[in-house]
């Protein structure tokens, strides 16, 4: 596990740092005065879950709970995941898609091949983490235009690969689980948000300009230099200049005798 900085966290007996993919959940870390680190308690319950409740007039509150373990924690938070604050009173807008995700890796990922689930994990980890708290009945075409021009800015981090050329992938699937939704939950007022424009979107309009495999000129002079250095790397640095300016095979090179040298 990797430690925590205790700098960050001076004079602090106990902290708490959000689970990656679990909107709403922290795990409790205690001070350790003799290794001078914060690590995971020996025992008790160390998870921390937050949701909103009605309370006695329908108006929604906040509350929150200790659990022994992540499920426990997803389970009880999932229970009134679906009432969140809407004009001062609590709507069901179906489960945040951070709930939504845990669900459908749960059911889903045995089925899949173990590269699958890493690829899966990691386009969830990367790109989902803006969308985890966003209800299901709340991502609709317009949250996924959003969603897509937060992937697109040139200011941002995803954009910094030149060598991306769509989103394709991320929006398949995130399309994967929100159909998901649509097939295992009874819900009339779903409506799958992805249009055909959000498949246009992903698209990123740069050109490919290939690489050459030619080695310049410039380049292959670095390259004798260094073969000078080694053993015999005068022989060879005269071959390889050969074969780079002949376009000759190495056995071509190597079978040269000096009457079929000429310098005219």
């Amino acid at each position: 596990m990797k430690k925590l900085n205790p700098k960050q966290y001076e004079g602090k007996n106990r902290i708490y740092r959000a689970v990656i993919g679990a909107p709403r959940i922290s795990r409790l870390y205690v001070w350790n005065n003799d290794r001078k680190e914060y690590l995971l308690p020996i025992s008790g319950k160390y998870y921390l879950a937050k949701k909103y409740e009605p309370d006695a007039n329908g108006k929604p509150i906040r509350i929150s709970e200790y659990f022994s373990t992540l499920e426990e924690a997803r389970k009880w938070q999932a229970s009134q995941e679906t009432q969140i604050k809407a004009d001062g009173v609590l709507t069901d807008l179906g489960p945040v898609l951070g709930t939504l995700i845990e669900e459908w890796k749960t059911r889903i990922f045995p089925t899949l091949a173990e590269s699958t689930r890493v690829a899966y994990e990691k386009i969830v980890n990367l790109y989902f983490q803006q969308l985890m708290d966003l209800p299901v009945l709340k991502t609709d075409s317009a949250a996924i235009d959003r969603w897509i021009d937060s992937l697109k800015d040139p200011r941002g981090s995803f954009m910094k690969s030149v060598r991306r050329k769509s989103f394709d992938h991320e929006l398949s699937l995130l399309g994967t689980i929100l159909k998901y939704y649509g097939e295992y939950y009874d819900d009339s007022r779903y409506r799958y948000p992805i249009k055909e424009r959000h498949q246009k979107a992903v698209k990123l309009n740069r050109e490919s300009k290939p690489k050459s495999r030619d080695l310049t000129v410039e380049e292959f002079s670095g390259f004798c230099e260094k073969l000078r250095e080694q053993p015999n790397g005068e022989i060879f640095s005269a071959m390889a200049t050969v074969q780079y300016f002949q376009a000759l095979r190495i056995s071509e090179v190597a079978g040269l005798f000096w009457e079929d040298v000429s310098f005219v």
